[in-house]
């Protein structure tokens, strides 16, 4: 009797490695590394699980074994708090199979310099009357700054006030 040696081949899963995102205007590229088989001459077939974010969108993208990496919708994968999306692949041949994991996890982009801009917007003109700092409040509308990604908190103090 002849057996086939493809029917139970042994298949081994490769290190996959996590990604960490940082959401911007840039997409990311993952390919994952081969799963092995023995005899090499068995035919692997891959099926692929993304993890949805708590919304139910995902940042992954597949196109066979690469994952692109994106998301610009809004801050949901880094608020109110960080998210991982999980990708399993298994890969199967006969009655064998075998699985590896990859996550994607998120960060905010707003504390690199690089990936946030600030706009200045043109402040009020009318300048409050001059006062000889006699304890009297003096008031001015402030006109936001424009932040991108509009997600990214902005600070503004009023470093001296002079005569």
């Amino acid at each position: 009797m002849l057996l086939d040696p493809c029917a139970a081949p042994t298949i081994t899963a490769p290190e996959m490695d996590d990604q960490v995102y940082r959401l911007t205007s840039k997409a990311e590229i993952y390919t994952h590394p081969e799963f092995t088989i023995e005899p090499v001459f068995c035919q692997l077939t891959y099926t692929y699980n993304v993890q949805s974010l708590n919304a139910g969108d995902s940042a992954i993208v597949r196109n066979d074994k690469v994952f692109t990496i994106f998301y610009n919708n809004n801050d949901s994968p880094i608020n109110p708090v960080p998210q991982t999306q999980v990708v399993t692949i298994t890969a199967t041949s006969g009655t064998s199979s075998e699985q590896g994991t990859f996550e994607v996890s998120f960060e905010s982009p707003c504390q690199d310099k690089d990936l946030v801009t600030i706009t200045a917007t043109t402040q009020s003109a009318t300048v409050p009357a001059s006062d000889s700092y006699t304890s009297t409040d003096m008031t001015f509308t402030y006109n936001a700054f424009q932040v991108v990604p509009s997600y990214c908190d902005l600070t503004v103090t009023c470093r001296s006030v002079s005569p």
